[in-house]
């Protein structure tokens, strides 16, 4: 057999058969669908008659006409069907019952074609069916592409809503607007935590690209983040880390060190899914009051590297000096300058930060420096004789601390 011209069901052509009856099959195959598959039960019935008739029309004919090409529908039709299949996600049917649908579609046509088979039609029936089987291969196909489709355009609109979300947060401007075109509730305040991110050993890995490894390591990040909390975590990437704006249901002030303590536990979750040390400046804002959390939390992570603490979580209160003193003013300039006898002696500036840092320990301040503790006494004597200030005596130590946090602020030690 060459065509359906040939395929004789109970003596008729096949073709002839299901041709003759579209509008019968039409009705048969919506009341199939109603019965069988409650979502199109509960579509109005505007669209049922409508757009989802129009449709079934077409699939029949389709399914007719693919008798004669081996099951495979024409370009132009499978395109149509696409984007039928399309307005169907938008409607939110889902794409497994918009495959069912075809495939009750071609089971009442293959009912209605074959009622009437004699033993003689045995070759026959075996030809339909397998067309049949090579039509919905197509037409699946051809939805899956659609809400395919649907689902990119979907998802770069809400990237793009919620991208205007959290950048008039940050930046300012009609921020229930913005919400309501993401579709998001603002809650009662956020979370606004600004991370830096350490080096992944792959972006050392001479065979591995730094920047893919790097970016990679972002996306980690991001996405174990968003992994602990139900609601909406808004993520701003940057070269080293980025912004995250976690919301939470109290108002700052209320229970927020509760969320920030949480936070701090799964900072451990986050650094082990990036492989990477991981500080975080964190301040709690209302929505409206998102612009000046996230400067804050910037600079509270700025002096915190600066100083170089630890990996780990810090709010203002955690660097509350060496913050107001890396504010530019005549204040912190004088603070600095009492520390520029020691220009030119990078042992003694370097003996004096860590013997501050290790809290006066000339033990531990000679083997961090690998020196003998001898020399670190030697070395603290000195910077008293140039800068007038012990470090060894009470009165003088919150002096020294804050010239050293004035110079770290701008480019001196």
């Amino acid at each position: 057999m060459t065509g359906s011209s040939s395929w004789l069901i109970g003596g008729h052509e096949v073709t002839q058969i299901l041709s003759t009856r579209i509008p019968e099959l039409t009705d048969e195959v919506l009341g199939v669908l109603r019965a069988e598959l409650p979502v199109y039960a509960r579509l109005p019935t505007e669209l049922l008659q409508g757009d989802v008739r129009r449709v079934v029309v077409r699939a029949l004919r389709l399914f007719v006409t693919a008798l004669d090409t081996d099951g495979r529908p024409d370009d132009a039709a499978l395109a149509d069907l696409a984007e039928s299949a399309a307005r169907r996600a938008e409607e939110g049917v889902p794409f497994e019952m918009v495959v069912a649908a075809y495939h009750r579609g071609v089971r009442v046509c293959a009912d209605t074609a074959l009622a009437g088979a004699r033993p003689e039609d045995v070759e026959t029936v075996h030809a339909v069916l397998r067309i049949a089987m090579g039509f919905l291969e197509h037409i699946a196909v051809a939805v899956a592409a659609g809400y395919a489709q649907h689902t990119r355009t979907a998802l770069a609109e809400q990237a793009a809503s919620r991208t205007l979300l959290v950048n008039t947060l940050v930046e300012g401007g009609d921020i229930h607007e913005a919400a309501g075109r993401a579709g998001m509730t603002l809650p009662a305040s956020y979370l606004v935590a600004t991370l830096a991110a350490g080096a992944h050993p792959d972006e050392s890995d001479p065979g591995i690209d730094p920047l893919v490894a790097a970016r990679w390591k972002l996306r980690r990040i991001h996405e174990e983040l968003s992994r602990h909390y139900r609601e909406t975590v808004l993520w701003i990437p940057a070269t080293d880390g980025g912004q995250a704006l976690i919301p939470i249901a109290t108002a700052p002030g209320e229970s927020s060190s509760a969320d920030i303590v949480r936070l701090e536990r799964i900072l451990g979750d986050v650094r082990r899914a990036a492989g990477a040390d991981i500080h975080v400046g964190v301040a709690v804002a209302t929505p409206s009051e998102v612009p000046e959390a996230a400067r804050l939390s910037r600079e509270v992570l700025e002096v915190a590297l600066r100083l170089g603490r630890p990996p780990g979580l810090y709010r203002l209160v955690d660097v509350v000096l060496e913050h107001q003193l890396s504010r530019a003013g005549a204040g912190r300039d004088l603070l600095a300058t009492l520390l520029d006898p020691l220009d030119g002696h990078d042992d003694l500036g370097e003996t004096l930060q860590v013997f501050l840092a290790s809290g006066l320990n000339r033990r531990r301040t000679a083997s961090t420096l690998h020196v003998h503790p001898n020399t670190v006494d030697n070395r603290i004597r000195r910077v008293t004789e140039l800068t007038g200030l012990d470090a060894t005596r009470a009165e003088d130590l919150p002096l020294l601390h804050a010239a050293l946090t004035a110079r770290r602020a701008g480019s001196g030690l």
